[in-house]
């Protein structure tokens, strides 16, 4: 398979669960998932995706699932779980689940990282660009998710006329969400241009402001979102609530009032 990122043409991945399908669908929904201090709501997500979608809806989708983590146990225990669930799915080829890894630039692979924060924003940033790199020719569209979403019924097909509808007009990404990152919709043609993009800048800055930026790069010069949102979190869970959590506990009075301020200001961006 054919991967055109310059700074991930060495990228190598393991398939855990699945393989890919022997055609190329219309579209992939993407979905990274880390190894969480406090539980994931990974399969949540994934039973949300597929009873969200009818049996024809499913007929044109990929589920890709890009695992990553440092214990390698997790990530066999993870897969294994997602498989006894997800027979069905795993066997007619609508679910696929990876793991990825490529040699980077010294910033991006350092492991050495001034805050929780930081090594949240670098981490995510490797592992959205290390999905959407083997994503790239699976289909015509890419959807981004992250591992904590609630999909509302029959999404696919909500999203399906503004596919058409702008398939004929400059775009580089359609939301279907309030959310920061979920809800995001791509052409797989552009998804090697996003992925170089998000490694020209430092490993602290978040996905979603390089998405932004390089959508002005790209000539989509204001945002495209359609409501109502299709794409919810799963119940009050917030990533970045518990990596304030892990901060509390680890870090100076400072650091205490630094992440109250932007757990604050992410909850209060939801609602923007």
């Amino acid at each position: 398979m054919q991967r055109d990122s310059p700074l991930l043409q060495h990228a190598s991945y393991q398939f855990l669960a699945g393989a890919p399908p022997q055609e190329k669908r219309l579209r992939t929904v993407g979905i990274a998932s880390m190894q969480h201090p406090r539980g994931s709501y990974l399969l949540d997500t994934l039973q949300s995706t597929f009873q969200a979608s009818s049996e024809r809806e499913l007929e044109y989708i990929v589920v890709l699932v890009h695992l990553s983590g440092p214990d390698p146990a997790w990530l066999v225990q993870t897969a294994a779980n997602i498989s006894a669930l997800f027979t069905a799915q795993i066997g007619a080829g609508k679910l696929l689940v990876i793991h990825g890894g490529s040699p980077l630039p010294g910033d991006l692979s350092d492991v050495n990282h001034s805050s929780p924060c930081e090594a949240l924003y670098s981490r995510q940033k490797v592992d959205h660009a290390l999905l959407m790199n083997f994503a790239s020719n699976l289909s015509d569209y890419f959807t981004l998710l992250e591992d904590h979403i609630h999909c509302t019924p029959k999404f696919a097909a909500a999203i399906s006329p503004a596919l058409s509808a702008w398939k004929e007009l400059p775009w580089v990404i359609l939301e279907f969400s309030h959310l920061s990152i979920s809800g995001k919709v791509f052409c797989t043609s552009d998804l090697s241009h996003l992925t170089a993009f998000l490694f020209l800048f430092h490993k602290d800055t978040r996905t979603h402001l390089l998405l932004s930026e390089c959508c002005l790069l790209l000539a989509q010069n204001v945002p495209i979102h359609f409501s109502p949102s299709v794409f919810n979190h799963t119940g009050d869970y917030s990533m970045f609530h518990e990596y304030a959590f892990l901060w509390r506990r680890t870090g100076s009075l400072v650091n205490q009032i630094t992440l109250l301020l932007l757990s604050s200001l992410t909850w209060c961006q939801g609602w923007l």
